[in-house]
């Protein structure tokens, strides 16, 4: 394996400055995070990938996030969804995470994971 991907169809959104009730938040980014790791349990099944691995997480929505840091808040519940898929908590070394986007009229997230092998 050198690269896979999936488009989890999803819907995400700039947290920094919402104004919403703590419940709604947590509602949203619970079922982002299970979208993500049920879709690609479902197109891959449970994978045993090694570390180092690049992944990317491109954002699908009709608008841009102008803010970088925001984009990626935006991501963080599919983020940790496909850490709970690989079985690695999000914040290992041999993880790299990119985050792009793209305009388009429909939501969505296009994950890509990539085995570094130039690395150890």
């Amino acid at each position: 394996m050198t690269e896979m991907s999936a488009v989890i169809p999803v819907m995400t959104i700039s947290e920094a400055n919402r104004r919403q009730h703590w419940t709604v938040r947590h509602r949203r980014a619970r079922a982002q995070r299970r979208a993500a790791y049920w879709h690609l349990y479902v197109t891959f099944e449970k994978c045993q990938l090694q570390t180092p691995l690049t992944i990317q997480l491109k954002r699908i929505g009709p608008r841009l996030i102008k803010d970088g840091d925001n984009l990626q808040n935006g991501l963080k519940a599919v983020r940790d969804g496909v850490a709970d898929w690989l079985g690695i908590d999000d914040g290992n070394p041999g993880l790299r995470w990119e985050y792009l986007q793209e305009k388009a009229k429909t939501h969505g997230v296009v994950v890509i994971i990539r085995k570094d092998e130039h690395e150890t």
